[in-house]
């Protein structure tokens, strides 16, 4: 199989040979996307219990509480964090740029060569790139910026290895196939069937492995921690067990107010 190695529509060759040294605007968005809103909770004391099942599967219990109509707790209003020095030199810097969004999924063989994967809009056809960067490294990125766009980013990231798949890899380009010194990604030969959307994904794919240049030593030691915590926890959940709990499901009549139009008595 033939490779193409994908570079972006420009006006002039120049661009071309530039490509490196493109400026990115860059701060990571690495972390944890913000806790879901604390839920409305059933005040004890306010409904009665009405029936009672319990069922019993793989181990798991599930109780079903069949209640009256009950009181429920309102929620705290969250009080809006203040940004950091930092967090708001990055929504400033961010002023005037589009936006737009990079959703792939990515096998990866030995963390060295990722097979870049996605299917045109509507279910059409799929395509696939091959990238020497290990997506491993930004899996954890939320979002990213280029000079004049933020990119929010969707990753599905996936490890193999060539000794297990050696068919699937044996249709990936070597890594020697790609420049030390630079992060590219390339096209099969005989797929250059791109719709608008595609183009738009190519673009975006172009823009990631300029903005991972510029930051690939950060990017690789945010990794290293991400994986750190990660086998810490596991360790922990294997010295410490958990115990399983029943889970409870309460149900209730919901009480709506009945319009003139729904029967009963007329004015």
């Amino acid at each position: 199989m033939n490779f193409i190695r994908f570079l972006p529509v420009c006006a002039s060759v120049i661009c071309i040979l530039t490509l490196s040294n493109r400026r990115v605007f860059a701060a990571d968005d690495l972390g944890t996307p913000p806790p879901e809103a604390p839920k409305p909770q059933l005040i004890p004391g306010t409904y009665r219990v009405l029936e009672q099942h319990t069922l019993t599967h793989d181990g798991h219990t599930t109780i079903y509480k069949r209640i009256s109509p009950p009181k429920l707790t309102k929620p705290p209003v969250a009080e809006p964090t203040p940004l950091t020095a930092e967090e708001q030199a990055l929504v400033d810097s961010r002023k005037g740029k589009s936006h737009d969004q990079l959703s792939v999924g990515a096998t990866v063989f030995d963390h060295s060569i990722s097979e870049i994967h996605w299917s045109s809009t509507g279910g059409g056809k799929p395509h696939v790139a091959y990238s020497n960067i290990d997506f491993n490294l930004v899996a954890g990125l939320l979002a990213f910026d280029s000079a004049d766009t933020v990119y929010s980013t969707m990753f599905a990231v996936g490890n193999v290895s060539s000794a297990e798949r050696p068919d699937a890899a044996s249709k990936i380009p070597a890594l020697s196939d790609f420049p030390s010194d630079l992060s590219v990604f390339y096209l099969p030969e005989e797929d250059q069937s791109f719709t608008e959307a595609d183009e738009a994904i190519l673009n975006a794919l172009d823009a990631l492995h300029v903005y991972y240049d510029a930051h690939r030593e950060s990017l690789r030691q945010k990794y290293l921690e991400r994986e750190q915590k990660r086998m810490a926890q596991e360790q922990w959940i294997k010295n410490h067990p958990p115990v399983p709990k029943p889970k409870v499901i309460y149900l209730w009549k919901m009480e709506t107010p009945t319009s003139p139009n729904q029967g009963g008595s007329k004015p």
